[in-house]
């Protein structure tokens, strides 16, 4: 009988699965049917998509030319020659407004022509055509020069079209050309040259056409977008000549006269709304899909319409088809598998029923022959089934065959298992599932765990619980044993502990003990320090005899060495302590090592040392960390460098690698000193330890230095070390991590890539330094016919270069000790040790920006081109209430030996020039400051043009002295009668260049008047910056003190600078509390005026935050807003107390001036 059933349930489930393949099968048909439609038209709609959007970039791009040759027109119609020309045209060739003669003007658009030709590489004409269509003036791009036609070589345009369609255009009206051939004397010009012209009309005041403004530019680029592997794209004209096509015949067939023409080849098809969809090749009945777009050029004019055709490739089509075709198949082939699973999974679900039946008798077995007790009950607590070892702890189980309740178990809790029944029903969380029993079975104290699991039926309804137990007897005895132990070892631990807490007290005490006794003794050292520093800078000021200030400069210098020591011991102090707190800031890795090198560079010169900075391997120019601590480090290396070097060189590498997504900044600075034995080699790192006694005894020094090194690497996640010989030299270098998400990378360029340099230096260390850097920039190292020369000032080949045409392309190295002894005419000087962006700034004027991208303030490196005129014996007058300005003018004057006098007031300067007249003697000019008390520099240039000065000096130069770079100051400027001016803090090479100006001087009537220039001064960006209302300090830039900037702006006048700091750290104070107060009392021309003088002298010594906080500050005055004065005060005084710590750290080297009465 199961036999006969088996047979008709084998032919049920043929007969199943034969018609389930049948429906399956007409399914899968069907389906293709319908796809193969819809992908053809998807495919359709996305080809004509593609190229509709590839058209509409095209056009885009002909009509952003269009729209940037039009604005080369405007702009170069609203430059001053357009309306002389005109005016002069009607004048018999000469401007009456300006005297001016046609030629002139006509020189003038030429430059400017030439000047915007070669600054747009696409620009290849500019033309202005007279109304009779003659060219007037026209300057060409040929041969890859930018060049004037001659006027023998001018043309005659008049039969052109847009010559004649340009003429009937009104004004701000223009022509726009379709692309054609460019013509040159009716011929076509080859190679072919594709060109766009853009013409406008010129009027003149009067309204009258005075001529044409014709620009041709190079459409190359255009045509080439034209090349595209996603279609066929065809450029016609309004009649459906070719103008570009996918080969050549299909090139220019107007402007060659060829008959081809876009209908001879193709038929358009159009939708029902008018729009191009397709074309019919001729003798083809095959529809491809197209489309096509007009191109706007802005020109209603008829006649130059152009229109893109674009065409898709028959393959491109088919492709994507394929490709559409691959991924729908795909998935059709996957539902038609997901069907085959589910009809198998049919058939596996009735064959593993049976094998259910069969595992659940063996499961059964297994657990009835556990060792554990395992009883299962229902819902209702009635025993269901249970184990053989459940006999073992609950014998009453076997009393009867009826079923049992919970009741009869009196053994087990009842609540624990009916509060589990009721916590698995609410599908709650089960509390005391698991809890532990002790039993007495057979005069036998047993121990067992019990737990209570659920059994829920296939609805997620519980049917019963199940209870495991677990025999812990032999655990609970060895738990009890190991109890037992460990409370033993516990009252040992504590024991230990106890004295182990009392000696680290004791350890803590003594160490914080140490550090507070330091600190204190340090700080309070340091406060009669200052007192002897300060006096000793007063007795400076006082007549001193040879011998006193002899014993003046030693008392100074051990005052400094102290107070170099007691810092030294409260960064010790900090550290140890664990207060010492690094910043994060950006930091510019190249400066702050070169910045460090070069402050300490007079200390090697003095000792005849070779001094190398090499920071070409750098490639980044912004990090996040602490510059200020960078810089200790580095100091306090290349300083040991020197000290223990007596000949030879010092040498500090730099550079950065990437590694695990961090980047290491690494630091070498390697010496050819004493160096250290290798027995002492351990101790060198530690606090107060040098290798021995005989080095402090010939070199001085405590031995804090290398232990603040390391603890300052470690603390910026670092490490330092070294190598060293005795009798040799020694390596330090030190390493540190950041992080390369907030990392800034130095832009990478072939600068030097095709210059061939000599090098004639000595040192071996020098050369390869500059042999380094010219390589990795792209130069060539030759032995001769080098295009550059690079001579050291005391190598033998300088002396056969000096007169030679050879020197003009010479750099020359020197030192600050021979600079005077250099020879004029070279190209360029640079001061040792060089720095790479000045090295770099003699190929490229903006290398040191690029070098130095996220510092704020750019340095004019030390290079000196002799171009400036020789100012020898001339006389320059300098008007400034201020005492800084006045000798910071001074110093830079005298450096091109001009002879300078000065005058506080502008008073004074009148009465000076008439006395100057009186005695018949000459002032080439007048350097004038804007803002003084009495009579101010504008009022005093008035007085002087008015003749109050002296009738000879009526038309003398009156060169402006402003700290005011803001928006309104150069017209205020000319209003008063001033030629020119320049800003402070004062640049030496722009003063020489607008002196320079003046040297040949003529009456203002007979010289026309120049414009301020806006490149005078970089600081006129940030006073425009500056007047942000809303910013106070949130947007500061630059340096609290830019030292090495400075000086080199005084042109390494070093005693000059230190004496302009000094002026300013005497007075500033006494100013500062004139401004709080004018600042309470909103006395807003007060503080107007104390702030542009405070401005000015902050300028000056190269305070660059208060600087800008301070032209805030005037603005605020200058507008009568003195709703932040409070604020900006606040902020002035917090950094005019870090400028003067930098002012004692950094100029004054901590013992040239006391600390305030208000300084702790």
């Amino acid at each position: 009988m199961i036999g006969i059933l088996s047979v008709k349930k084998n032919k049920q489930t043929r007969w199943f699965a034969g018609a389930f393949s049948v429906c399956l099968l007409l399914m899968i048909v069907l389906a293709l049917i319908f796809f193969e439609r819809k992908l053809q038209g998807e495919v359709q709609f996305e080809v004509e998509n593609q190229l509709r959007q590839s058209a509409a970039h095209i056009a885009e791009q002909f009509e952003r030319r269009y729209r940037a040759d039009l604005s080369y027109l405007h702009f170069l119609k609203d430059t001053p020659p357009f309306p002389g020309i005109a005016r002069a045209l009607k004048n018999n060739g000469v401007d009456p407004q300006d005297n001016q003669p046609i030629e002139l003007w006509k020189s003038r658009i030429a430059t400017i022509f030439r000047s915007l030709i070669f600054n747009n590489a696409e620009l290849l004409q500019l033309r202005i055509i007279m109304p009779d269509g003659r060219e007037f003036v026209r300057v060409d791009r040929r041969r890859g020069k930018v060049e004037q036609i001659p006027e023998a070589k001018l043309q005659d345009k008049s039969h052109k079209d847009y010559v004649q369609e340009t003429l009937d255009l009104s004004e701000e009206m223009h022509f726009a050309s379709r692309i054609s051939l460019n013509f040159e004397n009716n011929k076509v010009q080859r190679p072919f040259t594709p060109v766009l012209r853009i013409a406008m009309p010129l009027f003149d005041s009067d309204n009258d056409l005075f001529g044409l403004l014709v620009l041709n530019s190079s459409a190359k680029q255009l045509i080439e977008l034209l090349d595209s592997d996603t279609g066929e794209y065809y450029l016609t004209d309004h009649q459906g000549h070719y103008i570009y096509g996918p080969d050549t015949v299909f090139h220019y067939t107007r402007d060659l006269a060829r008959p081809r023409m876009f209908d001879d080849d193709f038929k358009l098809h159009s939708t029902a709304k008018g729009r191009v969809d397709g074309v019919y090749k001729h003798g083809t009945d095959t529809l491809q899909v197209a489309i096509q777009q007009e191109l706007n050029s802005g020109y209603q004019g008829p006649g130059h319409e152009m229109f893109i055709t674009a065409i898709a490739l028959p393959q491109q089509s088919s492709a994507l088809l394929n490709e559409r075709r691959l991924s729908s198949y795909m998935l059709l082939a996957v539902v038609t598998l997901v069907l085959l699973l589910f009809m198998g999974g049919i058939v596996v679900f009735y064959r593993n029923r049976e094998r259910y039946q069969e595992d659940k008798a063996v499961y059964e077995s297994i657990i009835d022959g556990a060792d554990e007790p395992i009883i299962s009950f229902d819902t209702q607590l009635n025993v269901q089934t249970y184990n053989s070892a459940s006999l073992l702890i609950f014998p009453s189980l076997a009393a009867s065959e009826r079923q049992h309740n919970i009741t009869d178990l009196i053994e087990l809790p009842m609540d624990r298992l009916q509060g589990a029944v009721c916590y698995f029903k609410s599908e709650g969380a089960p509390k005391d599932t698991d809890w532990y029993e002790r039993y007495t079975v057979q005069d036998e104290v047993r121990h067992v765990n019990f737990k209570v699991s659920p059994v829920r039926g296939p609805d997620n309804q519980l049917v019963g619980v199940t209870l495991f137990g677990r025999d812990t007897t032999k655990e609970k005895l060895s738990e009890q044993q190991v109890k037992s132990a460990n409370e033993s070892l516990e009252r040992q631990v504590k024991e230990r502990t106890g004295e182990l807490e009392a000696e680290k007290a004791k350890a803590v005490k003594a160490s914080a003990v140490k550090s507070a006794f330091i600190s204190t003794i340090s700080h309070e050292m340091r406060t009669p320090l200052n007192g002897i520093l300060g006096t000793l800078n007063l007795i400076r000021r006082e007549p001193l005899t040879k011998n006193q200030l002899s014993y003046l400069e030693m008392t100074e210098t051990s005052s400094s060495t102290l107070a170099s020591l007691i810092n030294d011991i409260l960064d010790l102090s900090k550290i140890e302590a664990g207060k010492l707190e690094l910043e994060q800031e950006p930091l510019n890795p190249i400066s702050v090592v070169e910045h460090v090198v070069t402050s300490i560079s007079l200390k090697a010169y003095e000792k005849q040392l070779t001094l190398v900075v090499d920071v070409a391997d750098i490639d980044f120019i912004e990090l996040v960390g602490d510059a200020g601590r960078i810089k200790q480090v580095i100091f306090n290396l290349v300083s040991n460098a020197i000290k223990f070097t007596s000949k030879g060189c010092v040498c500090v590498r730099a550079e950065t690698t990437e590694d695990a997504g961090k980047i290491y900044l690494t630091v070498a600075v390697e010496d050819t000193g004493v160096g250290i034995d290798k027995n002492n080699h351990h101790k060198i790192f530690s606090a107060f330890t040098q290798e021995d006694s005989g080095i402090s005894a010939e070199f001085g020094g405590t031995g804090l230095g290398l232990s603040i090194c390391k603890n300052l690497c470690e603390l910026m996640g670092g490490q330092i070390g070294f190598e060293s010989q005795k009798n040799i030299g020694s390596k330090f270098s030190f390493t540190l991590p950041f992080a390369l998400d907030t990392a800034k990378a130095k832009p990478h360029n072939n600068l030097l890539d095709g210059y061939r340099f000599e090098l004639h230096v000595a040192d071996g260390r020098e050369r390869s330094f500059l042999s380094h850097v010219i390589t990795k920039y792209g130069g060539t190292l030759v032995e001769r016919n080098g295009e550059y020369l690079v001579v050291d000032h005391n190598h033998p080949h300088i002396e056969n270069l000096t007169d030679t045409k050879a020197y003009s392309r010479t750099i020359v190295l020197y030192s600050e000790f021979t600079q005077q002894n250099i020879a004029l005419g070279c190209l360029a000087k640079l001061v040792k040790p060089i720095r790479l962006g000045h090295f770099l700034s003699v190929f490229d004027q903006n290398a040191i920006e690029k070098m130095l991208k996220n510092q704020h303030q750019v340095h004019v490196p030390n290079i000196q081109h002799h171009a400036h005129n020789d100012f020898s014996g001339v006389t320059v007058m300098i008007v400034d209430d201020n005492q800084i300005n006045r000798e910071v003018a001074r110093g830079i004057l005298h450096g091109i030996d001009a002879d300078v006098v000065t005058y506080q007031s502008g008073h004074e300067a009148l009465s000076a020039l008439l006395n100057f007249e009186k005695n018949n003697l000459p002032v080439f000019a007048v350097l004038m400051d804007c803002n003084m008390p009495t009579m101010d520099g504008y009022q005093a240039t008035r007085l002087i043009r008015e003749g109050k000065g002296g009738e000879s000096f009526r038309h003398i130069p009156v060169i402006a002295m402003t700290a005011n770079a803001m928006s309104g100051e150069r017209e205020r400027c000319l209003a008063a009668g001033m030629d020119d001016y320049v800003t402070k803090p004062i640049q030496p090479k722009l003063l020489f260049d607008v002196l320079s100006k003046f040297m040949s001087y003529q009456k203002p009537d007979e010289r026309q008047m120049q414009s301020l220039p806006n490149s005078h001064t970089s600081e006129e960006t940030e006073g425009q910056s500056a007047s942000n209302q809303g910013e106070l300090v949130s947007d500061l830039v630059g340096q609290v003190l830019d030292v090495s900037g400075t000086i080199e702006r005084l042109q390494g006048d070093i005693e000059l600078y230190q004496q302009i700091c000094r002026l300013f750290y005497d007075a500033a104070s006494e100013k500062l509390l004139a401004l709080k107060e004018h600042c309470d009392e909103l006395a807003h021309a007060q503080v107007k005026q104390v702030s542009h003088a405070l401005r000015g002298q902050s300028g000056d010594i190269g305070a660059q935050r208060l600087t800008q906080l301070l032209a805030r500050l005037e603005e605020k005055a200058d507008q009568q807003d003195g709703t932040d004065y409070g604020a900006l005060v606040e902020c002035i005084s917090v950094q005019f107390e870090a400028l003067e710590q930098a002012l004692r750290n950094e100029v004054f080297e901590t013992s040239a001036v006391p600390k305030r009465s208000n300084e702790s």
